[in-house]
């Protein structure tokens, strides 16, 4: 999997699911063992405003048959943080299942929270 692709599938998704209301994040490869992919919100501590988060991606461990699901999932934290500005106790709680489902495009897998 290239990061290129990953980067494609956040537009497409950014466009198609959440009308364009997400700002694309850097996206980073990262080798981290256990993890597909993990969204990280950047905040300014002085001010508490977000800034631009990132995105990890494991490229060793996406591929065409997961990398979709995973994209989105990691936009539903990005969604849930700066969009709604929530930040929950619990990384996958109440609120990033609802909105998870609720924008869950054709083609998307339920998530095992």
């Amino acid at each position: 999997m290239k990061l290129r692709t990953c980067i494609n599938l956040y537009e497409k998704l950014n466009a198609e699911v959440f009308n364009h209301v997400l700002y694309r994040p850097a996206f980073r490869a990262t080798r981290s063992r256990g993890e597909y992919a993990s969204y990280e919100a950047w905040v300014n501590t002085n001010t508490g405003h977000n800034l631009q988060g990132v995105i990890y991606c494991n490229l060793k461990e996406l591929d065409g048959s997961n990398v979709y699901w995973i994209i989105y999932h990691e936009m539903i934290h990005q969604y849930v943080e700066e969009f709604l500005n929530v930040t929950e106790d619990d990384h996958h709680g109440e609120i990033f299942q609802r909105n998870y489902n609720l924008l869950k495009p054709e083609g998307i897998d339920n998530y095992e929270f």
